[in-house]
């Protein structure tokens, strides 16, 4: 796995564990899927059941078929996820002078701090956004100090 530059003021390697997955596909599906998928029942559901005078079992085969549908989409993020990074991957990330660096099983990246615009935790995962991109960490490669100095770090380069 490649070093990160000189100079980095937090570095953290970590391996992924058994229960990585269902964190990672968790707090995307909770927080980012879910939300969406309900929107879109209330948004277009609604007024299409209005519109067609399907009566209430159109409405009610939604909220019928909806849990099944929200259940098969997170165990397919779950298996996703897990093939993705699998039990065992090594991660690494360091907080460089003027970059965030980023290495797993696919390879290294330094990403500029302007680049990225906002950063969240999400219980046990962290996000963050570059453009319209998500990306989704293990939070146990960026603790609660580190998190703050990221936060710092692209507000500072963003303002540049």
């Amino acid at each position: 796995m490649p070093a990160p530059a000189p100079g980095a003021v937090h570095h953290t390697a970590w391996t992924t564990d058994e229960g990585y997955a269902r964190r990672v596909a968790g707090a995307v599906f909770w927080r980012w899927v879910l939300p969406w998928v309900l929107a879109g029942v209330v948004l277009v559901g609604v007024p299409a059941a209005l519109v067609l005078r399907t009566g209430p079992g159109f409405l009610l085969t939604v909220l019928v078929l909806l849990p099944v549908v929200a259940a098969a989409l997170r165990a397919l993020m779950v298996r996703q996820a897990g093939r993705q990074l699998p039990a065992g991957s090594r991660l690494a990330l360091a907080l460089e002078p003027e970059h965030l660096f980023l290495a797993g099983p696919l390879g290294a990246s330094h990403v500029r701090y302007e680049a990225l615009s906002r950063v969240r935790r999400l219980g046990r995962v962290v996000r963050l956004r570059q453009g319209s991109t998500r990306v989704f960490l293990a939070g146990e490669l960026l603790p609660d100090d580190a998190l703050d100095e990221l936060v710092c770090r692209i507000t500072a380069a963003r303002q540049r």
